[in-house]
């Protein structure tokens, strides 16, 4: 079966940015540049980000990492080395990796073996203890 759906992360409120991208933000050579930015999707995958970001003049782009901070929020810092424009993209995915991985560990901590839906569940008597739950899918 082919995969028909439409994957859609949302970039918004990214900064540093001066009257909605009128100006540019200015800092001094040798700073550091605080890229921040909400990066959300429909569903529950966990998301990761990039930032690439580049003096002017220059053809190649530099990556660094996106942090996820609180709820949606991520960011991270890039230097500048040189008195000039740099321009900066945030780029962001579903992250299926580690929303996987995540999920195995959490699913490992659960104190339920989880057994086959064809597995039939032994009758309940009042001498057989109930077992705990453990919902995969919170």
């Amino acid at each position: 079966m082919v995969d028909t759906r439409v994957e859609t992360v949302a970039v918004e409120h990214v900064s540093p940015v001066v009257d909605d991208g009128r100006f540019v933000a200015k800092c001094i050579a040798g700073e550091e540049i605080l890229v921040s930015a909400d990066v959300f999707a429909h569903g529950h995958e966990l998301m990761a980000g990039t930032n690439r970001y580049r003096h002017e003049g220059e053809p190649a782009w530099r990556e660094v990492p996106l942090e996820p901070l609180d709820n949606d929020r991520f960011a991270t810092r890039f230097p500048t080395t040189a008195p000039g424009d740099y321009e900066f993209q945030v780029i962001a995915w579903h992250d299926e990796v580690t929303t996987w991985s995540s999920g195995v560990a959490r699913n490992a901590t659960c104190p339920v073996a989880r057994r086959s839906p064809s597995h039939r569940p032994r009758p309940v008597t009042s001498a057989t203890p109930q077992p705990a739950v453990c919902r995969s899918d919170w």
